[in-house]
């Protein structure tokens, strides 16, 4: 019996359209670079005493606790499925180039899907089923390959000895470099920030769900979907001291607008917009004899003339999510 690797494992995704309902057809194959989504513990200790012996009694079956991170490559196609996960079905424009516009969901539902964990070496396939995405950070940096670090919530899973995911789609793969990132800033309400902000050299952008999943009555000991709570965006810039230009904004609570992304070409971007956010306070450090780093807290709010508190949009070829 052949062990399995991860390198020849393979994640299968495909939006539900009912909760917890693994769908049917092609399923698409997905690129990932870990997915640590798993069944925790389920065992429930009974600590009643009174048989005249020390040793444990029976335990009992606790709820169904599947959950857990997830880390996937930002690139020109798949990415697209993972926002509207996050944030909700988008808004398309164009004719290909296709325009996709995700903006954070108004409702509480936001999107499930089921995920496919295949271990084709061993023929052993785990579904997971009820998925929804509770948090999703973007990491950028200087250099390297740009990333997506979610934690998902899930309702169940299943085993199989053959893929239920029919012939998988497979979209070209074509991820961005971080070298092909800018950050920009502007005044509070702008959804284009069009500045440059200097001496970046890293930066995260956090969105929270904020989600609720609780088990049902008779659900055995399944959640019954999660439920989008207060929206919370927040994130860190790391920067080069060199003035006093952001530490003024933060102690003056001056809000400003700022962007995020990656562009190839025209036909080929991811930008993230926030029209409203406020820079938290700090102070530069003195950690040794080289160049001084400060990491600037930020927070991010509703902006009413944009009539959101996020805007990301992926330019690519495909037609929808």
């Amino acid at each position: 019996m052949p062990r399995q690797m991860g390198a020849r494992s393979q994640l299968l995704v495909k939006k539900e359209s009912s909760y917890g309902v693994a769908p049917s057809g092609n399923w698409q194959k997905m690129p990932v670079r870990s997915y640590d989504v798993v069944i925790a513990n389920d065992i429930v200790p009974d600590p009643a005493i009174g048989f005249g012996h020390r040793e444990s009694i029976d335990p009992s079956q606790g709820p169904v606790d599947l959950k857990g991170p997830l880390v996937v490559p930002v690139d020109v196609r798949n990415i697209g499925f993972w926002l509207s996960m996050l944030l909700g079905t988008e808004s398309v424009s164009g004719t290909g180039p296709y325009v996709h516009v995700f903006k954070p969901e108004e409702t509480t539902n936001l999107n499930s899907f089921s995920a496919e964990l295949g271990h084709v070496d061993t023929g052993k396939y785990f579904v997971h089923s009820g998925l929804m995405i509770n948090k999703g950070t973007f990491n950028f940096a200087g250099s390297g390959l740009a990333s997506l670090s979610m934690d998902a919530i899930g309702q169940s899973q299943t085993k199989a000895t053959s893929s239920g995911g029919g012939t998988p789609t497979a979209p070209v793969y074509t991820p961005f470099s971080q070298l092909q990132g800018a950050i920009f800033e502007d005044s509070a309400g702008s959804t284009n920030p069009a500045n440059a902000i200097a001496n970046i050299t890293a930066a995260t952008l956090a969105i929270d769900n904020q989600m609720n999943a609780e088990i049902g009555v008779g659900s055995a000991g399944k959640i019954l979907g999660g439920d989008a709570g207060q929206l919370v965006i927040n994130g860190e810039f790391t920067l080069r001291f060199a003035d006093t230009t952001m530490y003024d904004l933060a102690v003056a609570k001056t809000f400003i607008s700022a962007s995020w992304g990656w562009t190839i070409d025209s036909n080929n971007s991811l930008l993230i917009a926030c029209p409203r956010l406020v820079l938290g306070n700090f102070t530069p450090p003195l950690s040794g004899p080289g160049g001084v780093m400060a990491k600037v807290p930020f927070h991010v709010s509703r902006d009413s003339g944009a009539a959101t508190s996020l805007i990301a949009t992926l330019t690519n070829d495909v037609t929808s999510y």
